[in-house]
């Protein structure tokens, strides 16, 4: 019985040392064969944060038109006032209309961005 139990813990032992032995040859394996981005990858990587950041950023175009959403909500306050519409408020109108769609192209661009992201850092692990 003791004999018996001995060679179990042997043949426990032994394979665990070889599960260690094949888990660090696979790693090995993958360290040695597993591509690393190729300098295009790479430049598509850089071109995307910039592009990020054009958008994204403290300067970006997200900031940019709020900041112009907010000068234009100054301005047409005081039209608002005056019972008719001037041609004023006509161009502010278009205006408007115009900063919404350029707002929804940015939103888009910027999921867009984010989708690219994620499959760079999918792509980085």
């Amino acid at each position: 019985m003791r004999r018996s139990q001995g060679r179990i813990d042997n043949l426990r032992d032994n394979a665990s040392r070889q599960a260690m032995r094949v888990d660090g040859m696979l790693r090995q394996l993958i360290t040695h064969y597993q591509p690393d981005l190729t300098p295009t990858e790479r430049a598509y990587a850089e071109e995307v944060k910039a592009i990020d950041n054009a958008v994204n950023g403290s300067s970006g175009f997200v900031c940019r038109i709020q900041q112009l959403r907010e000068r234009l909500d100054k301005v047409l306050s005081p039209a608002k006032d005056s019972s008719g519409k001037t041609q004023a408020e006509v161009k502010l109108e278009g205006m408007v209309h115009r900063l919404d769609c350029e707002s929804e192209t940015m939103n888009e661009t910027c999921e867009r961005v984010a989708e690219l992201r994620i499959r760079l850092e999918d792509v980085d692990v």
